[in-house]
């Protein structure tokens, strides 16, 4: 089981950064070779990248590198270049198609091939723009690397032509069409529905009601822009322990029932159904993963 409840972005020309990063307690630790570094050091960063990240120790994080954009010059040699870090994951930005995931696809089997790397690397997209969405299921099933689709909402109301001059509580649920159609796309595919960074890091409480939302709606984790929004984050994407109690009385008197041959059970005098069951079974695989299962 692989959890991406929390997927800290960090500039990928900050050794600093990418230090404390690898100390933190997020689930994924996207490096970023798009937005975050400026035109003039992009080749440098990339270059640069693997002798950094072979210095850093990140545990059990999955380590995802995000790529610059596929209509820009850089996204090939970036490819090229950092899969000698041996990254777990590529992060495609503003996929479009599912062209652009399939390309990508191709040259790292091209690379892997010949000998880089020592793991299939999977592939994250991220979903930015009024072509993203609308291509969306096909891009879910575009290719087996791929494991994950990421909201991103700043990019998104940019294409789209939002009027929004302050980050307010009210922008999420305006982009909620999108939102859900990533978020459908990705369940029908079995993969995971991340959700969009939450821009003022300050703001523990907005970030916690958007998280908690969130992981009501189905998104198994949300992005971070700052190491103080991981806590909170995690937090929101964990059931609490009485939820995981409730999830492992519920499967354990659903296996006994299938031993004993009936076709219903009940906890609690309310009658359990074969979708609350299939919730249950996933909370008890992540608090198998956590190490709580016997805890509670």
């Amino acid at each position: 089981m692989k959890l991406r409840r929390s997927s800290l972005s960090v500039p990928g020309n900050s050794v600093k950064m990418l230090t404390k990063s690898a100390e933190s307690q997020a689930d994924c630790i996207v490096i970023d070779l798009e937005d975050s570094v400026p035109v003039s050091v992009k080749e440098k960063t990339r270059n640069e990248l693997p002798d950094i990240l072979r210095q850093l120790n990140f545990g059990q994080k999955e380590l995802a590198i995000r790529i610059n954009s596929l209509t820009t010059g850089f996204a090939h040699m970036d490819l090229v270049q950092v899969i000698k870090a041996d990254p777990d994951a590529i992060v495609i930005p503003k996929a479009e198609s599912p062209e652009d995931v399939i390309y990508v696809d191709r040259l790292l089997t091209s690379l892997e091939n010949n000998g880089a790397g020592t793991k299939m690397v999977t592939i994250q997209a991220i979903i930015e723009t009024a072509r993203g969405v609308q291509s969306v299921d096909e891009i879910a099933g575009s290719s087996r690397r791929l494991t994950a689709l990421i909201f991103g909402i700043g990019d998104y109301l940019a294409d789209t032509g939002a009027r929004i001059t302050a980050w307010t509580d009210e922008i999420a649920a305006m982009c909620i069409y999108a939102r859900s159609r990533m978020l459908l796309a990705a369940a029908a595919a079995g993969i995971d529905a991340i959700d969009s960074v939450y821009p003022d890091f300050k703001d523990a409480d907005g970030l916690r009601a958007e998280s908690q939302k969130g992981a009501m709606m189905g998104f198994k984790g949300k992005w971070a822009i700052h190491p103080a929004q991981i806590e909170v984050i995690n937090e929101s994407f964990t059931p609490t322990m009485d939820e995981f109690r409730r999830a492992k009385r519920m499967v354990q008197a659903y296996e006994k029932a299938m031993e004993q041959g009936k076709g219903s059970i009940a906890i609690d005098d309310k009658m359990i159904d074969e979708a609350a069951i299939k919730i249950a079974q996933k909370q008890c695989a992540m608090a198998k993963h956590l190490g709580l299962w016997d805890q509670i």
